[in-house]
């Protein structure tokens, strides 16, 4: 009689242990898939901010075009063969940062005062356009979705 009494508990204590790590693991299983769906929902988020963005700069590019018209400001004459395009523009604060590229289709992060080819000086990053300098000429560029032709030798 006593063997059997025994069995039973084991047996029952072995039912317990298994239920209750079969909840635990299907508690970790929740968790993780919860863990997931949040950093899937983050990464939306994220997504959805950088694309209002994109949109915002193009509708400050196209304002800023229609202002340049406005004031008789041309600036198709940038030699595009000769000027980077910009590509993107980040940073806050007056901590701005631009990525320009080149005719050869070369990316350059650069900042207020760097220095790009054919002399020319970062002068100013604004949200909208960088603006560079050599001597007393200024030249302004504005986004671009492809680089500038390559330079005909």
């Amino acid at each position: 009689m006593f063997a059997p009494k025994m069995f039973a508990r084991q047996t029952l204590i072995l039912l317990l242990m298994a239920a209750c790590s079969g909840t635990s693991l299907t508690a970790n299983a929740q968790q993780s898939t919860a863990e997931q769906l949040q950093r899937i929902n983050e990464s939306i988020a994220i997504l959805s901010a950088q694309r209002q963005e994109i949109e915002l700069r193009a509708q400050i590019a196209s304002k800023q075009y229609e202002i340049d018209r406005a004031n008789h400001v041309d600036v198709t004459n940038v030699d595009r063969s000769r000027h980077p395009v910009v590509r993107s523009i980040e940073g806050a604060d007056g901590k701005m940062a631009a990525t320009l590229i080149f005719g050869s289709g070369i990316q350059q992060i650069v900042r207020r005062g760097d220095h790009i080819p054919g002399g020319w000086i970062v002068s100013r990053i604004g949200i909208d356009a960088v603006q560079i300098s050599r001597g007393k000429e200024r030249v302004r560029l504005a986004y671009g979705y492809e680089p500038p032709p390559p330079a005909s030798t």
